[in-house]
């Protein structure tokens, strides 16, 4: 096997990422074997073929042919220090031949001692200048530098002085034979990475006019002409690599992704690869979209096998029985269990969010399990989310038979309201107590809807709507190919997910988005400004970004975008590793996000001559020593270079929370006689800005 087809084991050209061939290892026995062995390999008897070579090794520690089979066992077993080992040995037994170094040079690369190949390579060279095995492979060694930190948020950059001379070692391997395969497929891949797609297309055809059964001559084609948008070409090239090595996925993803950009989503799933977790994964997100649920359970099933920690996979595990079982199934509840655990060691350690988040994904799981309910309502009440947990305590007496479980809920809402009554009294300074006479059940009615209580607290009889926000949480653009193919439309989910947990948000569904885009004509939010999305879909605020994925972390920048013409109200840059990275990122997100957004909401009352009351209290993100803003909008009957009235906001007066209940604070005001009224807007100032303001800028 020569040593371009070795190499191409560590070095991505299609897209796939570097590590990937690395992990993925060669399919195929090498050709030049020990009978014995061999015939044991082919029966699946890897330890028995290993132990025949080891002991014709140790009865002659001189035979080449199985000292070159011991390595070449290795390296297909990625035992790459013993494959090291065994080829320095045949080094020394061969007497230094080129062919050998070249070999140990290899599985130095393979091993990351890129400066000790490099130096052994150009040691060969010294000696014999056009050994076209090693200029190739030197080729590729500076390709896989150039590349190695090229994959990067900001897209593909490769390094340009490591593929210039990536080209001049495949240009001397041409010049001494200049049918070389494999040379011309490096010039190609230079010639690509330069974004020059038509000339790496001749390169690429060249090499096929020279060997039609090129495995990478096929995938390095059909990427290109997938970029350059001949898509039927890309697709034909796709299919020719996968007809001639069907055992390496790449061709089938490489194709089924082409298909699945173009909507033929039926095809996709046709085509994509039954092996291989990235293949697996991509297979069950075009079976659930095209509503073949019980497959795609069996796919991210088999990508849980290898990685039980792969929490994306699980989440669209979720998806998949939610939609196919019935609450009360087993598969289910072993779900909701899970998450259930989650959501306990997160209180245990403060992460209120993360918390929140997958207490609602065991119950959206398993919304007949009263002990999620009450555990979840328990946490609310600690966080003073007094109507929420209510309501929770309410399915909880219509779900359950359990007599304890009855008691323990009955218990509960009679400390909730008890706490919530003491706590609007001593914020808002009222008396209630005639609701307090009332039983029990009367009061969490009335406390299920804060707002029911507005008329006890406030002078105005203006209406107060609820402060809410229209989001649009649009699929993040995925940065090269990613391990999880749709990736940027989970984590869209997710943050919007998230974001529905503070309640002074409303988000936008993502088949909304996806309808909305169909209509416009659009195969993808990157073919349409995001505030004229924004604008379609009638938000105030669309949140835009990229994601990278690696195969050790997550990246991603996003940008929050004013609707539908700016300006840019925050940026984010983020990057998780380990277990959890996408949900830690999707939470941190919408952290930011409710704290940099403003929301609006009214004044209800003046309490007194510094004090107002107002609709945005701590389920909107207001607490005790927050700044807000109070402001009257106007509408100005003549604008320059309008020929309609236009509103404009001016600013009243800044205040300080004092005392913050679920729904409603209370502000002292900077400036003790305002020009303010009830119905005034007022709106929640961002926390960089409350500092930058501090810092007098």
């Amino acid at each position: 096997m020569n040593s371009f087809k070795r190499f191409l084991i560590v070095l991505a050209l299609a897209g796939i990422s570097l590590g990937a061939f690395a992990a993925a290892g060669r399919l195929r026995v090498p050709e030049n074997t020990i009978e014995a062995a061999e015939s044991l390999m082919e029966t699946g008897s890897a330890v028995r073929a290993e132990e025949r070579i080891l002991t014709i090794v140790k009865e002659n520690p001189s035979d080449l042919r199985a000292w070159r089979d011991l390595a070449h066992f290795y390296e297909d077993a990625d035992r790459l220090e013993e494959a090291l080992t065994a080829y320095q040995r045949l080094e020394e037994l061969a007497a230094h031949t080129p062919n050998s170094r070249v070999d140990v040079a290899r599985i130095l690369i393979r091993l990351g001692r890129e400066d000790e190949a490099e130096a052994t390579l150009k040691d060969l060279l010294a000696s014999y200048p056009f050994h076209r095995p090693a200029l190739n492979l030197l080729g590729w060694l500076e390709i896989r530098r150039s590349g190695a930190k090229a994959r990067t948020i900001r897209g593909f950059q490769p390094e340009e002085n490591a593929l210039t001379r990536a080209e001049k070692y495949f240009s001397r391997a041409l010049e001494a034979e200049e049918r070389d395969t494999e040379a011309l497929i490096g010039r190609g891949v230079v010639a690509w990475w330069r974004k020059r797609p038509e000339r790496a297309v001749q390169f690429f055809q060249a090499a096929l006019e020279i060997d039609t059964k090129s495995y990478w001559a096929w995938m390095n084609l059909g990427s290109v002409l997938k970029e350059l948008g001949r898509y039927e070409e890309a697709e034909k090239a796709f299919a020719s690599a996968d007809r001639l090595d069907p055992g390496r996925p790449y061709a089938a993803m490489a194709r089924a992704a082409l298909l699945r950009y173009l909507g033929r989503l039926r095809e996709a799933v046709a085509a994509a690869p039954t092996f291989g977790t990235q293949g697996e994964f991509s297979r069950g997100m075009d079976l659930l979209a095209v509503g073949r649920e019980e497959e795609a359970e069996t796919a991210f099933l088999k990508v849980l096998e290898t990685n039980p920690e792969d929490e994306i996979a699980l989440n669209r595990l979720e998806r998949v029985r939610m939609k196919i079982y019935p609450a009360t199934d087993p598969a289910r509840l072993v779900l909701a269990r899970r998450r259930l655990e989650w959501a306990e060691e997160a209180e245990r350690v403060r992460d209120t969010l993360r918390a929140f988040f997958n207490y609602r994904l065991a119950v959206k799981l398993a919304p007949q399990l009263s002990e999620v309910r009450l555990k979840m309502a328990r946490f609310l009440s600690k966080e003073g989310l007094f109507s929420s947990a209510i309501e929770q305590l309410r399915h909880v007496e219509e779900l359950t038979r359990s007599q304890h479980e009855r008691l323990v809920a009955s218990d509960m809402m009679e400390v909730i309201t008890r706490n919530a009554l003491a706590e609007m009294e001593a914020v808002h300074h009222v008396s209630l107590d005639d609701l307090k006479e009332k039983p029990t059940s009367e009061l969490a009615k009335i406390l299920e809807k804060p707002d029911a209580l507005e008329s006890r607290i406030r002078l105005s009889v203006t209406p107060v709507p609820p402060p809410l926000l229209r989001i649009a949480v649009l699929p993040y653009r995925e940065v090269l190919a990613p391990r999880h193919v749709g990736i940027g439309r989970i984590l869209a989910e997710w943050l919007g997910e998230t974001l529905r947990l503070h309640p002074g948000f409303s988000v936008v569904s993502q088949d909304e988005i996806a309808r909305v885009l169909k209509s416009a004509g659009v195969r993808s939010v990157e073919e349409l400004d995001p505030g004229r999305i924004g604008e379609l879909l009638g938000t105030s605020v669309v949140i835009q970004g990229d994601i990278f994925e690696s195969p050790d972390r997550l990246v991603t920048v996003t940008r929050v975008i004013t609707a539908p013409k700016g300006p840019i109200l925050a940026r984010y840059r983020l990057a998780a590793k380990g277990s959890q990275a996408m949900s830690r990122l999707a939470l941190e997100l919408s952290r930011r996000v409710s704290r940099d957004v403003p929301l609006k909401g009214r004044i209800v009352r003046r309490f007194g001559s510094e004090e107002v009351t107002v609709n945005l209290g701590r389920a909107h993100g207001l607490a005790p020593g927050d700044t807000v803003v109070v402001v009257r909008r106007e509408q100005e009957l003549f604008a320059p270079g309008l020929d309609w009235p236009s509103i404009r906001e001016k600013r009243l007066v800044t205040g300080r929370v004092v005392g913050a209940t679920e729904e409603y604070s209370e502000v002292k005001l900077d400036t003790p006689v305002a020009p303010i009224r009830a119905g005034d807007l007022v709106r929640r100032e961002p926390k960089e800005r409350r500092k930058t303001a501090a810092n007098g800028t």
